[in-house]
């Protein structure tokens, strides 16, 4: 699976790589992460000894990022070595409304960020473009303006304060991942792992769908893992994500939860728009 590619001039007018599949679910939880592009440059001199600058030095984005805006919003991003990105936001703590799954890319130079990525809402038909700008500090912290604009062309503005997350500072492998993970709220929820990162299992949410795909460690000294889904076998109300494919993330959030969980965030395309789910996976006992 590979990251979504994009340059400085082009970020934020990128359209959105189009993968097929994704998936509606009432099973929310939260999570966030961002990535860089290495950028360096440097500066001749002339004469009388000339002159010189020194390089730029791009600070990484890379991790998993949690934070508020100024319209109420939680905003969580997952942002991979490659500038691949996922998001997750809600409004109002509780939320009242089923999630905003989010996937596009960002891109890092010097302290400065910009990225894009396409949203859509479970049990909604629209979907909205957003573009943002920013700083980051490091494994420290990200600020953000971001635009988004609807399918009506509505367009909406914020501004965001995240955090890192420092589980993402945990080193990641595939011995560490492999097992039997269970959702404790739904026992017929279920996902195997072997060590080649092989995954089988069962998704139910009120219908089912058999899981067939993969995970891949993306830089072995960070705690986040690429992940994609095939769905088959699909019962209704499901059966429209019959054969479709969801792409993604997971990583372990220990020690906010319980040792051997991992939280999923992945998204796809279902009829033309973009849906996702995350799920909050534990060691089956």
């Amino acid at each position: 699976m590979r990251g979504i590619v994009c340059s400085e001039n082009d970020v934020g007018n990128v359209k959105i790589a189009k993968r097929p599949g994704d998936l509606v679910h009432r099973l929310w939880f939260v999570a966030l992460s961002a990535v860089s592009f290495a950028a360096g440059c440097s500066g001749g001199g002339g004469g009388n000894g000339g002159s010189s600058t020194q390089p730029l030095v791009t600070q990484s984005a890379g991790g998993i990022w949690h934070g508020t805006s100024t319209n109420n919003e939680t905003l969580t991003l997952f942002v991979a070595e490659t500038g691949d990105l996922r998001s997750l936001e809600s409004v109002g703590a509780p939320p009242t409304t089923p999630p905003l799954f989010g996937s596009g890319a960002v891109l890092v130079t010097g302290d400065r960020l910009d990225g894009a990525y396409d949203t859509g809402r479970p049990f909604s038909a629209t979907s909205s473009h957003c573009t943002f700008t920013g700083s980051v500090r490091e494994r420290a912290s990200m600020s953000l303006t971001m635009e988004c604009t609807d399918d009506t062309g509505a367009k909406t503005s914020s501004t965001h304060v995240l955090h890192y997350d420092t589980a993402y500072s945990a080193v990641s492998s595939l011995a560490k991942v492999a097992g039997n993970y269970e959702v404790t709220a739904v026992a017929d929820n279920f996902l195997n792992i072997d060590g080649n990162g092989v995954i089988f299992g069962h998704y139910h949410n009120g219908a089912d769908c058999t899981v067939n795909g993969t995970v891949a460690v993306i830089d072995s000294r960070y705690n986040l893992y690429q992940v994609e889904w095939q769905l088959s076998l699909c019962q209704a109300p499901l059966v429209q994500f019959e054969g479709a494919t969801m792409t993604g993330f997971a990583y372990e959030p220990y020690p906010a939860t319980s040792p051997g969980s991992m939280l999923l965030l992945l998204t796809g395309l279902v009829n033309g728009r973009i849906d996702g789910l995350s799920l909050l996976y534990t060691l089956a006992q």
